[in-house]
């Protein structure tokens, strides 16, 4: 059985050793003293999804942390709003009595579409209103090659992002 140098061990592997692991890493922290730090996994949708992310989490997540995007350009057949993308983990979330963490998400353009993605983003706040766990949503504004995910892609999708950004909720 391997363990990489980060302590990461596959799903397919054992658990109890990814325990002695996670044990470990919060042992070296606390040996210093660094009692205030919170502890979380980040895992992709599919592994709550797939039911999978047993197999990754902590010993004592604070957090479940989650990172999806829509790639309605490069896999239209998976499209999938917001809420269907993390409904998965939240009820993961909930079940184990812990807060989420989206930790990235994104959509890209529909070609042929110009409001789609505008309507994506404008569908985030009704989702958090109703996930009173969600604690953050990190938006990936970048293009790594992978269709882009810049929220100012198009006119429409900055202005319904600007529309969550002044929403009180939400700032």
């Amino acid at each position: 059985m391997q363990v990489a140098d980060d302590g990461v061990v596959g799903v397919g592997e054992d658990r109890g050793l990814r325990i002695g692991v996670d044990r470990q890493d919060r042992g070296i922290f606390d040996d210093e003293g660094a009692s205030h730090l919170i502890w979380t996994v980040v895992l992709t949708v599919s592994a709550y999804r797939d039911k999978t992310a047993d197999a990754w989490m902590p010993e004592r997540p604070a957090l479940v942390g989650v990172d999806g995007y829509n790639k309605i350009a490069t896999s239209p057949a998976r499209a999938l709003s917001f809420e269907e993308l993390f409904q998965p983990a939240v009820d993961f979330a909930v079940a184990a009595g812990r807060a989420v963490f989206i930790g990235e998400t994104g959509c890209q353009e529909r070609p042929g579409d110009p409001s789609y993605k505008a309507d994506w983003i404008a569908a985030v706040p009704a989702a958090l209103r109703r996930w009173k766990r969600c604690v953050a949503v990190v938006w990936n504004h970048s293009d790594d090659g992978d269709g882009g995910w810049y929220l100012d892609s198009s006119r429409p999708s900055l202005s319904a992002f600007r529309a969550i950004a002044r929403d009180p909720q939400f700032t």
